[in-house]
């Protein structure tokens, strides 16, 4: 495998088109950092808030303590980034909402929003400045 990408990295630099959008990729690879970067920061708050709130509430008492919580900085990370990722976030939700209510719901969507909105965006403006005519 790690040779049939060798090799298309080599067939790509013989041709000037394939070269010039490959060196224009990776002119954007530090814009691209930037934006993790930006993203991080995102997620970081949204784990200090959510350590705030949900860390004496999650879970219920008298049950075993779900993989999904707010306990410390590592469950809370991982929480989040299966949010970020979409990977069933709803039933994270729903959890939280049968134990807090309303609250929770709004900081979960807002979060998942915020993340995936900026994201995205982000990485688009970064590859349409990257490959805009000039």
């Amino acid at each position: 495998a790690v040779m049939r990408t060798l090799r298309s990295i080599r067939i790509c630099y013989k041709f000037r088109s394939a070269r010039a959008m490959m060196l224009r990729a990776k002119e954007g690879v530090g814009y691209m950092m930037c934006n993790l970067a930006f993203l991080g920061l995102i997620l970081l708050s949204y784990i200090a808030i959510g350590m705030q709130i949900f860390q004496n509430v999650l879970p219920t008492p008298n049950s075993e303590l779900p993989r999904c919580n707010f306990k410390n900085f590592g469950s809370s990370f991982l929480t989040l980034f299966q949010i970020l990722t979409g990977d069933m976030w709803m039933q994270i939700v729903f959890e939280a909402m049968s134990v807090t209510g309303f609250s929770s719901a709004v900081f979960f969507i807002s979060f998942f929003i915020l993340s995936n909105w900026i994201g995205l965006s982000l990485f688009t403006a970064v590859v349409l400045d990257q490959f805009s005519l000039r």
